[in-house]
């Protein structure tokens, strides 16, 4: 990771997405990430987006941020084939990109995208709530 991540800060991510427009864009996308900085909160995430072009596209790739993933972002999304590219903004600024393979044509602009993260911390704590609900119903 020194090489990839110097800072220690990135997340990496790997997934599958459909994407299409006809002037209104819609986009999702679920996959796995690992936080470099806190493995814990690595998990599965799901992404969901809107914006404007003309486009459409099945595919899976990887991605880069060098910051987290979760949260609004915004960017655009270029099929060019069997490749697609797909920068990434947040509030803070650029914040990575990933590149997928699988059939595509057209480009569009994601005007917000919105993306959340079931993370492997997240599990010993919903076991615990459903432990503390199934004790509930005898007690």
């Amino acid at each position: 990771m020194v090489h990839v991540d110097p800072r220690g800060l990135a997340d990496i991510y790997l997934f599958g997405e459909v994407d299409g427009a006809i002037g209104i864009a819609g986009e999702i996308s679920i996959g796995i990430v690992f936080d470099t900085d806190h493995p814990w909160q690595s998990g599965i995430f799901g992404s969901m987006g809107t914006g404007w072009g003309l486009s459409a596209g099945a595919a899976g790739g990887i991605g880069y941020a060098p910051r987290d993933i979760e949260g609004v972002s915004w960017g655009a999304d270029a099929n060019l084939g069997i490749v697609s590219l797909a920068p990434s903004w947040d509030a803070t600024g650029w914040n990575g990109g990933s590149v997928t393979w699988g059939p595509g044509l057209g480009a569009h602009q994601a005007l917000a995208s919105v993306t959340g993260t079931i993370t492997a911390a997240d599990v010993p704590c919903a076991l615990r709530s459903a432990w503390n609900a199934i004790k509930g119903l005898f007690s």
